[in-house]
């Protein structure tokens, strides 16, 4: 993965530099600042946080840094990358600065489905994306955090051209539209599979896991419609297959989803992909990892 430069009027724009093994990287990895003594004085690589969301790195030069010096690189970066975030809905350019290769139209229909990349907070953290990157489909997921509960949920469409980013796209408009609404996990999936079958017949579907994860309790409660398991991680390491009782997928008029409830604590949680091509995101929860993925 590489920072690739953003052109614009006396801006010095520098070859792309990679995220593992440059200090621009090492500042966007870790959230720091990185300074590096040079002839003409200190050059500082300094994070753009949109919160807790990388937006990108500030470098630039300066004759000597002190204290007051940093303090104020730091709330300058947070300036712009709120610039950023503001102005990158009025222009393609942000966009464009970051793709490496032409994006089919499905995948672009995806990515602009999907929330915020990523949240941060006291209690959760979120981290999402999808890959293949540029010729995703059918693959897609959504989360919030409303109170204590943090909702999400993983959505697999059948096929994997512009006809399962159709599906994927009212399946999570019917996920939305249904949990604002502070109805159950069951009732969370008739929405969806309703909103599927009325537009795509019976021989159309799209697999799914909603869940609900109380983040002061730790208490996680999920349904699965034709998902694989959850797995269970502690330390980097599986040591449980979440089973749980499944219902066909939206789309199909399956039986009413039964909800499984277990208490993590501060165990991580990851439902992991079969082959390539998926939708993934990352809970913490305290000091623990919950890390999701769909199988293609």
């Amino acid at each position: 993965m590489t920072l690739v430069p953003l052109a614009g009027a006396r801006l010095l724009v520098r070859a792309p530099q990679s995220i593992d093994e440059s200090l621009a990287g090492r500042a966007f990895r870790t959230d720091k600042s990185v300074e590096r003594p040079q002839d003409d004085g200190v050059r500082l690589f300094v994070p753009l946080l949109d919160g807790t969301d990388r937006v990108g790195v500030l470098a630039f030069t300066l004759d000597a840094v002190d204290d007051d010096g940093r303090r104020l690189s730091r709330r300058l970066a947070g300036l712009i990358a709120d610039i950023l975030i503001t102005k990158s809905m009025y222009t393609d350019r942000f966009f464009q600065a970051r793709r490496q290769q032409p994006m089919s139209l499905s995948a672009e229909m995806q990515w602009q489905l999907l929330p915020p990349l990523m949240m941060d907070t006291p209690q959760v953290a979120v981290a999402g994306a999808l890959e293949p990157a540029y010729d995703v489909a059918g693959d897609s997921f959504d989360y919030v955090l409303n109170d204590h509960v943090l909702h999400v949920a993983m959505i697999d469409a059948m096929g994997h051209g512009l006809g399962a980013a159709l599906m994927s796209t009212l399946a999570i408009g019917a996920y939305r539209h249904a949990r604002r609404f502070d109805v159950g996990l069951e009732d969370l999936y008739a929405a969806m599979d309703k909103a599927i079958a009325s537009q795509f017949g019976t021989d159309r579907f799209a697999t799914a896991q909603m869940a609900r994860l109380d983040v002061r309790s730790g208490v996680l409660q999920w349904v699965n419609a034709g998902h694989p398991a959850p797995l269970l991680l502690r330390n980097h390491r599986i040591v449980a297959q979440l089973k749980s009782p499944t219902t066909l997928p939206v789309g199909y008029g399956g039986a009413t989803p039964m909800v499984t409830e277990r208490a993590l604590g501060l165990d991580p949680v990851l439902w992991t992909p079969r082959k390539r091509g998926c939708s993934l995101w990352d809970v913490h929860v305290g000091g623990s990892l919950l890390s999701t993925k769909t199988k293609p």
